[in-house]
């Protein structure tokens, strides 16, 4: 348990400049901030000294007249054109002179012998500041200690702890703090439960693994957990887990994680050691102190991989660079991780996704060749492979001298928090990375010039508070120059010291600059459901750009608010959710880089700032897997060509929530690539309930196979309240088998009893790429790949297996590259991929490998650089890298208002300065481009202030440099909504009422009401069970298939519009037009009519792929763990996503997807509806008469594997007209950010309405009746259904935006949610 308090220390610092002529020193600068003693009566000074002497001096040859027992380190930072002139940096410690100003003499060293000079002036202060250890004493049990808060270097948190054995507390804890002699004494009240009468009664404990387990890691290299649960009842204590056995006692927390009215879970996680009994030791504290128990124990044995690697490194002429070559042998299946330096913060480090070759049954090679640069001048090169080995290459290289000149710098405000810094670098060996303080660049941020003599320019939050900073610049040859603040940085005489960052820089906000902090209310019942409530605070100087957030780490939420110009306040609404645990919560305040948590705001403020729970039976315990059966049993044998069903059946316990979902991956011994499950309790239970069930896991394999054992791996589970924090629990699920009775289930051994016999990997036929160079600075970055791969072997090429492109750069810069599946022609399989590679992507050379041909025997071969450079098909291995710096780029823009205002937008290769620069902007108004001055000009940033009112959804840019224009980039527009004008005064609480299931009755009698949902009975179908499918009208990928009657005609189509990004608010970060498909038709291979259509975002490696089936019979599916009923004449999208590069990791994607029915009958009604269920939208309904377009969409999809919640909204289309005769809807799905990939399953049918229509908001003609009249005719056409839109983009608003969307939309469909 801590207790907090905070103490404010004052820091004083100062600059001295002075020159002293001579001979040799020419110029020398002390450093700042004035050092202050320490604790040993030393005073640590930096300076620097400019040089002149002809011949290179070393910074051994510097001598100080100090004592002895100083330490002087010397430093040559770089030297002059002619290297006459030298800098160096030195720091050195010497005794405190209470006289305040020393002198310090020392001696250069030279060949033509020594010179004596004195360097005056150095100062050093007996002050108090953050840097001096104070220390903390309290009387027994307690112990305290002082720690910094964030990075405010004059605020101190105060900790104080309690030891193992006590016999009574006291109500107050005394705090002595003791500096250099002085001391200060004052009282903190104690927290502990000092005067309580225990009433905590444990009444289970549960370890995992259990007591006795003996763990050795296998082929996964598993790091195993051990986990602590204690089920108490009328819990009035705190719980610590006591853990000696590192030798010394470290007492750690146990977390809630269930609370009701009488009973209580603690939860604590550790990793696995071996523990003896009597070291592991849980205890209960209160007005005492009690052992729960000591007699658990354990084993854990790592396996530790080290195995000789065969490796080699010699310089390729062709390629100019160095080649690098390792592999090794393993017995046993893995993605070791390779890594090795080269240079100063740049790092090779990759995952073999796929091994290189399979010589034999249970052994696998691994390979790589990676090339460096040939300026490369260390002695040896060190490579690791985790799990694998090590092994370091010694080389003969080409001799190089670096020399690292740091020419000039500057610092330009950009935003108030921000600054653009421009550094003009000339260096002997190439420039590899430019570190300021912590904030890093590579060379992509090249803006002139080249990485010998180049100016780099790039955008930084200065992560500092007392100005002070080091530029760390590191070049290609294995060295680095680092250049300190306040001292010189380049070997030039006059030239002043390193300066510092602008003054009107906001670089932190801390506690002591809230003015002002209130909270709506501070308990919130949550008896009735979830509670919504406000914050309004204020700061010494409020910035209106900041967006301050209200984190709950319990949720993983971030709520962001916004200054409000009325109020004169930050305001940020928040909803605290049912199921939350009761009691004070935590949570914090983040304001740019600070973190300011609920215990530091009540210490600073009372109690007025804190936030209760009541009313709340809270539950943050994942479900626990109990048990887990092979099945049929765990060595299984198969027949030859037999096809099977094995896998495992689950025990699931989850009180009180009961189990959900979950999903899970199944691997084997010989394959990695994971078969992905996803199950429920609707779908897989087989016995039992959703508090105890027991759930099928269920895989097919054919019986012409290789014997391999397979396990289950990456098990994610969930309850019915669905929340999971990473700050929380974050078990493996498996922990609870691990070590257990059932740990030997986990193992599946299958035996494949077939006479095949194949031992021989697939091999690649034809393997190409275009172009074969690359300008990595323009816009056109695009490589298209493609390969022809064939099984020499009986088993077969195995498709569920993607070969991946390796692109390696002399950098380190590494990229992958997933091939696609096209088709095959007497036993050759085609595969494509195109990929754009990132601006600026490496250095010199670009080699190639190839890694994933795999059969069905799981015979392995990778094709690497060596592989391709002496193939006798003469296959490409390298792509020759250019980069120019002419081609003006637009990437991004930060969001705009239709108020118009301040906007940045950010690109590539604006040039050093304005001259033959111009921007013109498209505000869609009918004038077209028109050309706008911009304000302030840098090489990839533009700032203009005064954009005007703005009237449509979005505006289009384009920039011209020398003559050379750019690409268009399309800003959306945000509406500015009205700012709020209530006062923050606390406001009673809304109970949500449940919602109800469309139709009178609900779903007409025709289905079950299960969560606002209805579930149809047979033969019914629609949002209330009023309508029937109509019989299947085939779609055909080019024309669709129109059929009339009656001389009418209906035509219903379904649009994927666009991809865009957002953040956290809602704002579009950016937007994709979808220009281009690539088509496939599965319906060979399928016995539906089955389309697949790709395309990649533009200006990205991201590839949106979407199959559509047409199902003409009904039948059920699983995805996202739900079974889905799908009806005949139902189309069914199938979206994938793969790997998108966020530009923050809270951001968000969205697809856009139009629905649309229209009929050529002009004498026609139509109408619309849509089902919205806790925000989120779970179908469309579009008619024309009584034919309908109905669209479901599920709230859950499967990002990175995992079955996630997803959101879908409602889009307003102001540029589509709703008429008696068309209606549409545009559905935007939002998903959270990814790695890997996502998938969505939306599915459309078209109806006939029998009973209710289920929609309202009716348009139409004078004379028409609504009638049950016949459907005329049907039109689906599949590239009408993914359909290639140009011209005008619609965006989404921010989060405020969606409540005037519903709210827009019940207007215009009047009575749109009456029933729910």
């Amino acid at each position: 348990m801590i207790i907090s308090k905070f103490i404010n220390i004052i820091i004083c610092a100062f600059l001295f400049f002075g020159y002293i002529k001579g001979a040799v020193l020419l110029e020398y600068s002390i450093g700042r901030p004035i050092p202050i003693k320490d604790e040993q009566n030393k005073c640590l000074y930096s300076f620097s000294l400019l040089v002149s002497h002809p011949e290179p001096l070393d910074p051994t040859d510097f001598t100080i007249n100090l004592p002895s027992s100083s330490i002087l380190v010397a430093t040559l930072v770089t030297r002059g054109a002619n290297s006459t002139i030298q800098l160096f940096n030195f720091q050195t410690s010497r005794d405190y002179d209470i006289a305040g100003t020393i002198d310090l003499g020392f001696i250069i060293n030279t060949s033509s012998g020594q010179v004596t000079t004195t360097v005056p002036g150095f100062k050093c202060l007996e002050l108090i500041n953050s840097y001096v250890s104070i220390t903390c004493t309290s009387i027994t049990p307690f112990v305290c200690s002082l720690g910094p808060v964030s990075r405010s270097p004059n605020v101190q948190m105060l900790f104080v702890g309690i030891n193992k054995d006590f016999l009574t507390l006291p109500s107050e804890i005394p705090i002595t703090l003791t500096l250099r002699g002085h001391e200060i004494k004052f009282n903190v009240s104690n927290i502990f439960p000092y005067n309580v009468t225990r009433t905590s009664v444990v009444l289970k404990e549960i370890e995992y693994p259990p007591s006795g387990a003996n763990l050795t890691q296998d082929y996964q290299g598993l790091f195993y957990d051990l986990v602590s649960i204690l089920m108490v009842e009328n819990s009035n204590s705190l719980f610590y887990i006591n853990n000696m056995g590192s030798g010394s006692a470290a007492f750690q927390p146990y977390i809630l994680l269930q609370q009701n009215q009488t009973h209580s879970t603690y939860f604590q996680k550790m990793s696995l050691q071996t523990i003896t009994s009597g070291t592991f030791l849980p205890v209960m504290i209160d007005n005492r102190i009690t052992n729960i128990s000591s007699n658990y124990n354990s084993t854990n044995q790592i396996t530790y991989i080290n195995l000789p690697l065969n490796t080699s490194i010699g310089y390729d002429p062709i390629l100019d660079c160095y080649l690098g070559f390792s592999t090794f042998d393993m017995p046993m299946i893995a993605k070791p991780i390779i890594s090795t330096v080269y240079s100063f913060y740049t790092y090779l480090y990759f995952q073999n996704p796929y091994p290189y070759a399979s010589p034999n049954a249970g052994s696998f090679t691994y390979s790589g060749v990676f090339p460096l640069s040939k300026e490369f001048q260390s002695d040896s090169m060190f490579i690791m492979y985790t799990p694998g080995g090590s092994s370091s290459i010694s080389f003969t290289k080409t001799p190089k001298t670096s020399n690292i000149v740091l020419n000039d710098v500057t610092y330009s405000k950009v935003q108030y928090f921000s600054v653009m810094a421009r550094m003009n670098i000339s260096s002997s060996c190439q420039v590899a990375s430019v570190y300021v303080g912590d904030s890093g660049t590579a060379i992509t941020a090249l803006v002139y010039g080249d990485n010998y003599n180049g100016i780099y320019e790039f955008e930084l939050a200065p992560m500092t508070t007392l100005n002070e900073y080091t530029i760390t610049i590191n070049d290609a040859c294995y060295k680095q120059a680092i250049f300190t603040s306040s001292l010189l940085y380049v070997a030039k005489q006059g030239q002043s010291a390193l300066s510092h960052f602008p003054a009107n820089v906001e670089l932190y906000i801390d506690i002591r600059n809230i003015t002002y902090f209130k909270l709506s209310r501070n308990v919130f019942d949550l008896s009735n459901g979830d509670v919504n409530g406000t914050l309004y605070f204020n700061l010494t100087n409020p910035l209106k750009e900041l967006e301050p957030m209200f984190v709950i780490p319990y949720l993983s939420s971030q709520n962001i608010g916004k200054y409000d110009s009325n109020l004169n306040l930050y305001v940020i609404d928040f909803t605290i959710p049912k199921g939350m645990l009761p009691g004070k919560i935590l949570y914090s305040i983040n304001v740019l880089v600070a973190q300011i948590e609920s215990t530091m705001l009540e210490s600073y403020f009372n109690d007025s700032v804190a936030i209760t729970v009541t009313n709340s039976a809270g539950d943050f315990m994942d479900p626990i897997l109990e048990e887990i059966h092979a099945f049929p049993n765990n060595n299984y044998s198969i027949g030859e060509s037999v096809v099977e069903d094995i896998g495992w059946n689950l025990r699931i316990t989850d009180f009180p929530n009961g189990f959900s979902f979950g999903t899970l991956d199944i691997i084997s011994d010989h394959d990695l690539l994971p078969i992905k499950v996803n199950f429920s309790g609707q779908s897989s239970r087989i016995s039992g309930n959703e508090f105890d069930g027991v759930y099928a896991i269920r895989f097919s394999v054919n019986g012409t196979c290789r014997t391999q054992t397979y396990t289950i791996a990456n098990v994610l589970l969930y309850d019915n309240f669905a929340y999971k924090s990473q700050s929380l629990t974050n078990m493996n699920p498996l922990t609870s088998i691990f070590g257990s009775q059932y740990a030997d289930q986990l193992k599946l051994q299958l035996n494949c009893l077939t006479s095949m016999i194949d031992n021989d990997s697939p091999i690649m036929t034809t393997f190409d790429f275009s172009p074969i160079s690359v300008d990595v600075g323009s816009l056109n970055r695009n490589i298209k790949f493609s390969m022809k791969i064939k099984d020499v072997g009986p088993s077969g090429l195995s498709l569920r297996h993607s070969p991946i492109i390796q692109l390696a750069s002399d950098n380190a810069n590494l990229v992958q590259v997933t091939m696609n599946y096209i088709s095959s022609i007497n036993g050759e399989y085609l595969f494509e991929s195109q990929y754009q590679l990132p601006y600026g992507f490496g250095m010199n050379v670009i080699t190639v490998s190839i890694f994933g041909l795999v059969d069905n025997f799981k015979n392995y071969r990778g094709y690497n650089t060596f592989d391709l450079m002496n193939s006798t098909s003469l296959w490409p291995y390298s792509i020759q890298r250019t980069m120019t710096l002419t081609e003006p780029i637009l990437e991004s823009a930060k969001k705009l208002t239709n108020k118009g205002g301040v906007l940045y937008v950010y690109g590539r290769n604006f040039g050093l300065d304005s001259t033959g620069f111009s921007t013109t902007i498209n505000f869609q108004d009918g004038k077209g481009f028109v050309n706008v001055e911009f304000d302030s000009f840098f090489a990839t940033m533009l700032k203009f202030n005064n954009i005007p009112p703005i009237s449509s959804t979005n505006i289009s840019m384009i920039v011209t440099k020398n003559g050379i224009s750019s690409n268009e980039l399309i800003i959306p527009i945000e509406n500015a909504n009205p700012n709020p004008t209530n006062t923050p005064t606390a406001t009673p609480s809304t109970t949500p009422q449940p919602q109800k299931c469309p139709g009178t009755p609900e779903c007409n009698n025709n289905g079950q009401c299960i969560n606002s949902i209805c579930k149809c009975y047979d033969s019914w179908y629609g949002p209330s069970c009023s309508s029937i499918p109509i019989p299947p009208a085939y779609p055909e990928p080019i024309t669709g298939i129109n059929i009339t009657e009656s001389g009418s005609l209906i035509t219903t189509s379904i649009e994927i519009i666009g991809v865009r990004e957002l953040d956290a608010t809602m704002n579009v970060v950016q937007s994709f037009n979808i220009s281009k498909w690539n088509f496939t038709d599965l319906s060979t291979t399928s016995s539906n009519p089955k389309y697949f259509y790709s395309t990649q975002l533009n200006q990205r490696s991201t590839l949106l792929n979407v199959s559509i089936e047409y199902f003409k019979n009904s039948g059920n599916i699983t995805f996202a763990g739900e079974q889905l009923f799908i009806p005949a004449s139902t189309i069914k999208f199938s979206m994938n996503m793969s790997h998108y590069d966020f530009k923050d990791q809270t951001n968000l994607i969205q697809i856009l997807m139009k629905s649309s029915i229209q009929t050529d009958n002009s004498d026609a009604c139509s109408s619309a509806g849509v089902g919205i269920v806790d925000k989120n939208v779970q179908w469309i309904k579009l008619n024309v008469d009584e034919s309908s377009l109905y669209g479901r969409f599920l709230s859950k999809g499967v990002i990175d594997n995992r079955v996630s919640t997803i959101q879908n909204v409602i889009i307003e289309d102001e540029d589509e007209d709703q008429t008696k005769q068309m209606r549409s809807v545009i559905v935007g799905i939002i998903c959270s950010s990814f790695e890997d990939s996502i998938n969505l399953d939306p599915d459309f049918s078209n109806l006939i309405d029998v009973g209710s229509s289920d929609t309202s908001d009716f348009i139409c003609s004078s004379s028409k009746k609504l009638s049950n009249g016949a459907i005329a005719g049907i039109v689906v056409g599949v590239v009408v259904l993914i359909s290639i839109v140009i011209g005008s983009v619609l965006y989404i608003r921010k989060r405020k935006k969606f409540k005037e969307q519903e709210l827009r939309m019940k207007q215009r469909l009047s009575n749109l949610n009456k029933d729910l």
